[in-house]
C-alpha cells in the first residue's frame, strides 16, 4: 500500500477519506489516455448529429458507387444498428475502425469532424486508482493514513 500511502499523504489531513477515494477514482487528465470500447449508440448519435448517418445509409443502398465503398457503408450501418458495442480497446479492431472511418472521409461520406468526434469516444483518461491497479475506497484511504 506504499503507493496509496504516498498519494494519500499529498492530501490535507482534514480532507475526508471518502472524498480522497472519490478523487482517486475519478478520471485524471494528467494521466495518458487509455483506449476503451465504444457504445454504438454514442457513435450513431454523432453520425446522426453531423449528417453522416444519412450519407452512410444512402451510400449503402446506391448500386452506382464502387462496391468497396458501398460495402464499407453497409459495414458501418450494420455495426451501428446490429451491435451494442465496438471493441476499440482491442488494437486490431481500433485500427480497422480508423481505416474504415478514414475511407469514408476520403470518399466524402463523412466529414473529418465526424471522424474526430467518433475517434474521441475510443479513448479516455483513467483514474489514479485504475492506472496504479489499486482498489481505492474510504476504508483503503483510512488504512493508508495509518488507521486500523
Amino acid at each position: 500500500m506504499t503507493a496509496l500511502s504516498d498519494k494519500v499523504a499529498t492530501y490535507a489531513a482534514n480532507v475526508p477519506d471518502w472524498q480522497i477515494a472519490d478523487d482517486l477514482n475519478a478520471p485524471d487528465v494528467n494521466l495518458p489516455f487509455v483506449y476503451c470500447d465504444v457504445a454504438t449508440a454514442d457513435a450513431r448519435e454523432i453520425m446522426l448529429a453531423t449528417g453522416g448517418w444519412a450519407a452512410i445509409i444512402t451510400a449503402s443502398t446506391n448500386a452506382n458507387i464502387p462496391t468497396e465503398l458501398r460495402d464499407a457503408c453497409i459495414l458501418a450501418r450494420d455495426t451501428l444498428t446490429l451491435t451494442n458495442n465496438i471493441r476499440t480497446s482491442d488494437a486490431a479492431i481500433r485500427m480497422a475502425v480508423n481505416i474504415a472511418l478514414g475511407g469514408l472521409v476520403l470518399a466524402g461520406i463523412i466529414s473529418q469532424g465526424t471522424l474526430d468526434a467518433v475517434s474521441s469516444l475510443m479513448k479516455r483518461h483513467p483514474s489514479w486508482a485504475e492506472a496504479n491497479g489499486i482498489k481505492v475506497d474510504a476504508r483503503a484511504v483510512g488504512l493508508a493514513r495509518g488507521g486500523i
